[in-house]
């Protein structure tokens, strides 16, 4: 008997060494970061599939962001918990090799947990006005997903559970992804609503002279694209040209629109807001046309 369970000891405390914790659960072998999406590229139906909650649907459609799914694909094992970890320096996110933590910062560095993901199918938010990143002209930002579990004090099974010294933490880190912001200034809020015409403001994220960074901005509308762009009816704002601030209204006939504001960049690159709907009285009689 004593030989039976001097055989059992060896075998737990072997199996205890492994990639497990006091329960048996084994992180993911690998595991891929999915796709990130800008919300300003998001048709209006698709953002209604994607986001259950209507209070955070609409903050979404005036504040814009990231959309990222965590993962790419099916995989096994367990884990406690996740974040997405994010910089505008590549070298900042951990090696998967070395299993570490960022130890520098920027300020553009950062985690999502995914607690914050309520409301919201398969994806996790970052959001511009939250996470202050709204300097973001021409940036690259890096996603890499981390996994952890929990696996005691660091002693081999049963052994732990008599210590209890604190815990340990083991990791799994996917794949790096990236999303380029275009090289215009950023819409950080975006109203629009209906009328006898079409209404919106928005502001833009601007450093230094706007007159210099910025050649046109103003709304795209259409009342068949659900994601418009400028090659849609565009109206132009007028009087705005140092001020970080855009009014603009737009006469158009009775009905529904989708509606987007936009910048464009010296460069021609266009920044895009969140699409929204709206429907507007009309102040152009088409009859009489």
């Amino acid at each position: 008997m004593k030989k039976v369970l001097c055989l059992l000891s060896i075998a737990l405390l072997l199996f205890s060494c492994n990639e497990v914790d006091d329960f048996g659960r084994v992180l993911p072998e690998s595991v891929s970061l999915g796709e990130v999406v800008s919300v300003s590229d998001l048709s209006y139906e698709e953002l209604n599939e994607l986001v259950t909650d209507e209070n955070l649907r609409e903050d979404m459609r005036m504040s814009g962001g990231l959309l990222i799914r965590p993962f790419s694909d099916a995989f096994s094992g367990s884990f406690d918990f996740m974040e997405i970890l994010f910089s505008d320096v590549s070298s900042n996110l951990p090696s998967p090799s070395l299993g570490d933590r960022p130890m520098s910062d920027t300020e553009l560095t950062g985690s999502i947990p995914y607690y914050e993901n309520a409301g919201i199918l398969d994806y996790v938010y970052l959001n511009w006005d939250t996470y202050e990143q709204l300097f973001l002209p021409g940036t690259t930002l890096y996603f890499e997903l981390v996994l952890g579990i929990y696996n005691g004090g660091g002693w081999p099974g049963f052994v732990d559970d008599c210590t209890d010294f604190g815990t340990t933490t083991k990791y799994c880190y996917s794949d790096v992804k990236s999303y380029t912001y275009p090289d215009a200034p950023v819409i950080s809020t975006f109203k629009t609503w209906g009328g006898d015409g079409l209404y919106a403001d928005f502001y833009m994220e601007v450093e230094g002279d706007i007159s210099s960074q910025v050649t046109r901005r103003g709304i795209c509308y259409s009342t068949t694209n659900s994601l418009p762009d400028v090659d849609d009816q565009v109206e132009a704002s007028v009087g705005y040209e140092e001020s970080f601030y855009t009014s603009v209204y737009a006469p158009v006939p009775a009905g529904t629109y989708y509606v987007r504001a936009f910048v464009q960049g010296t460069g021609g690159d266009i920044a895009y807001s969140p699409v929204c709907q709206v429907t507007c009285d009309g102040s152009v009689d088409e009859s009489a046309r």
